[in-house]
C-alpha cells in the first residue's frame, strides 16, 4: 500500500491537488519519509531546491511552504553516506507537539522542525518578519 498525503498547492491562482509520498505519521498533520526513493519523487513533484550539508558537520535544511504546511527536506552526509529525509508539518502541528515528540524519526531535529512548524502558520510577509526564532 502507497502512503500518501494529498496537499492543495496554489499554482498560477489555480488550486491543485499533489500527493507528498510518505514513510510514516508521527501524529495528525505530521509527517516523515527516510525512503530515498519517495524523497526524490516527491522532491520533483513539489519543485523543491535541494539543499546539501555543505561538511560532516553540518546539516543542510531547506524549508518549502506549500499550501498550509511546510516541507522540510534535510541533508545528513557522512564519509560514504549521503542521506535525504522529509518532514511534511502541517499547520495544526504545534511546536510543543515537535518539542515533546519521541518518535526516532524527529531525534535532534527538534529546532529545525519547530521553524518548519512556525513557517506552516505564516499566511503574510508581515507574519514571516514576525518569526523571532528565524531572526
Amino acid at each position: 500500500m502507497r502512503n500518501i498525503v494529498k496537499i492543495d498547492v496554489d499554482k498560477n491562482g489555480k488550486t491543485i491537488t499533489k500527493l507528498f509520498d510518505i514513510d510514516g505519521t508521527i501524529s495528525n498533520g505530521f509527517y516523515f519519509t527516510m525512503d530515498a526513493k519517495k524523497v526524490k519523487a516527491n522532491i520533483k513533484s513539489f519543485g523543491i531546491k535541494k539543499r546539501p550539508a555543505k561538511t560532516y558537520d553540518y546539516i543542510g535544511v531547506q524549508y518549502s511552504k506549500n499550501g498550509k504546511c511546510v516541507i522540510v527536506t534535510f541533508n545528513v552526509r557522512q564519509p560514504n553516506i549521503n542521506v535525504y529525509g522529509q518532514f511534511l508539518i502541517g499547520e495544526e502541528v504545534k511546536p510543543l507537539d515537535i518539542l515533546n515528540c519521541e518518535h526516532p524519526a524527529v531525534n535532534g531535529l527538534q529546532a529545525i522542525l519547530m521553524d518548519g512548524c512556525d513557517l506552516a502558520k505564516v499566511q503574510t510577509m508581515d507574519d514571516l518578519m514576525n518569526l523571532e526564532r528565524l531572526m
